[in-house]
C-alpha cells in the first residue's frame, strides 16, 4: 500500500484503540493444563453451591461469570493483573458481574434451578469452558474478516465465498439448534408470545438506530451476537443447557477481551483512521 493511503475497514486502527495484551494468543500445552485446572475448579464451586434453591442458580452463574473472566484474561491473554481489562480499569468485570443478574432470568433460572450439583458441572460448565475459547475462532482470518462485515449490512456484498461457505456452516449449525427449540415452543404454546416479544425488541432497535444513524452506527458486538437466542432455550433439556453454556461463554470471552463496549458507535471514531507510512 502506498504511503499515506488509508488502511481499509477492516484493517484499521483507530488511535484509540487499546489492542488486549498478547493479542492474537497462541494455544499451548500450559493452557491446555490451566484450562484444566481452572474449570476443575469452576465444577467444584458449583458442586459446593448448596443453599436456597432460589439463589443458588444466580450464585453460581455469577461464579462461571468470575472465574471464566479470569480464566479468559489470565490464561489466554497472558495478562499480568486478571481483573484489570483491556482499558486497565476494573469496570468491565463489574459490569459483567452485574450482567449476570438480569441474564440469569432469559434461561439460566431454569436450567440451573433444575440441575443437581452434578449436572450442572457435565451439561453447564464443561460446554461454558469450550465457548470461552471463542478468542481463537475469532482471531482466524476468516471469522475476523466476517466478524467486521456481518454486524455492517453495508459490507455484505464484500463476503468472499470461503466467509460464506463458513457462514453458512455456522447459520446451519445455529439453526439446527433454533429449528429443535421452535418445536419444543410450539409444544408449550410459548412461540406466539416469544414471537411478539422478538418483534417488539427488533421494533425498539430498529427506532434508535433509525433515530442515531445521523451520529452513531449498530454494531453487534460478539458478545451480543448470540444473546438473543436465549429466550428460545428455556427448556430442561440436555441441548438447552449445553446451548445456554456455550452462549455464555462467548458472552464473557468477548467482555473479558474487548470490553463490554457499546451497540451503538459514534461514527466520529471511524474517520480516526491511522495513515500507513
Amino acid at each position: 500500500m502506498s504511503h499515506g493511503q488509508d488502511v481499509d475497514l477492516f484493517t484499521h486502527i483507530h488511535k484509540d484503540t487499546i489492542p488486549p495484551l498478547h493479542y492474537p494468543p497462541s494455544w499451548g500445552l500450559r493452557k491446555a493444563l490451566l484450562a484444566v485446572v481452572f474449570c476443575i475448579i469452576a465444577m467444584l464451586c458449583c458442586y459446593m453451591i448448596e443453599f436456597d434453591t432460589k439463589v443458588d442458580g444466580l450464585v453460581r452463574l455469577v461464579m462461571l461469570f468470575y472465574i471464566g473472566y479470569l480464566f479468559v484474561a489470565y490464561v489466554t491473554l497472558g495478562r499480568p493483573n486478571p481483573w484489570l481489562s483491556r482499558y486497565k480499569n476494573y469496570a468491565e468485570l463489574l459490569k459483567l458481574l452485574l450482567s449476570g443478574i438480569p441474564l440469569y432470568f432469559f434461561g439460566p433460572h431454569i436450567v440451573l434451578q433444575g440441575l443437581s450439583s452434578l449436572g450442572t458441572s457435565l451439561y453447564f460448565v464443561i460446554p461454558f469452558f469450550v465457548g470461552l475459547h471463542f478468542t481463537y475462532f475469532d482471531t482466524s482470518p476468516t471469522f475476523q474478516s466476517l466478524g467486521c462485515k456481518v454486524p455492517l449490512p453495508s459490507q455484505w456484498h464484500l463476503i468472499t465465498w470461503r466467509e460464506a461457505v463458513a457462514l453458512l456452516c455456522s447459520v446451519g449449525l445455529v439453526g439446527l439448534i433454533v429449528g429443535f427449540h421452535v418445536t419444543l415452543l410450539v409444544e408449550h404454546d410459548w412461540i406466539h408470545r416469544l414471537g411478539l416479544g422478538y418483534l417488539a425488541s427488533t421494533t425498539v432497535v430498529w427506532v434508535i438506530s433509525k433515530t442515531c444513524q445521523q451520529t452513531h452506527y449498530l454494531h453487534m458486538h460478539h458478545y451480543f451476537l448470540f444473546l438473543p437466542l436465549l429466550p428460545c432455550m428455556w427448556f430442561r433439556t440436555p441441548i438447552s443447557t449445553i446451548s445456554q453454556a456455550l452462549i455464555f461463554g462467548v458472552y464473557v470471552e468477548g467482555i473479558a477481551v474487548w470490553g463490554m463496549d457499546p451497540i451503538l458507535v459514534a461514527k466520529a471514531s471511524r474517520r480516526n483512521i491511522v495513515k500507513l507510512e
